[in-house]
């Protein structure tokens, strides 16, 4: 299976971690070089996410077969529906589990 993790901070990297151990393909976001390397080291492809969804983030999201967004909302709104991540959310055939406190 193919994983995409829209924040990988403690509940995102956990959970990366856990699906890594079951034989998928994880993928998940970060703000920073220095954690994209921790995740790296972790076994988690990482994506610097920097609130714009990039051509390379979107894919990721159109190949994933099950998405995580774990991204704390700003006073702009959810970056995990941002435009092409929410279209990937709104067609794809496997599971969208959002973990933010606001929709």
């Amino acid at each position: 299976m193919q994983v995409l993790i829209l924040g990988c901070g403690y509940v995102g990297t956990a959970f990366g971690k856990r699906r890594l151990s079951q034989g998928d393909n994880v993928q998940g976001t970060c703000r920073s070089e220095a954690t994209a390397d921790r995740l790296s080291d972790q076994g988690i492809s990482p994506l610097i996410f920097d609130g714009i969804a990039s051509t390379q983030l979107c894919e990721a999201a159109r190949r994933s077969d099950l998405i995580l967004a774990s991204i704390p909302p700003t006073d702009d709104g959810d970056a995990s529906f941002k435009p092409g991540i929410a279209r990937r959310a709104d067609v794809m055939d496997g599971l969208f589990v959002y973990d933010g406190d606001l929709w």
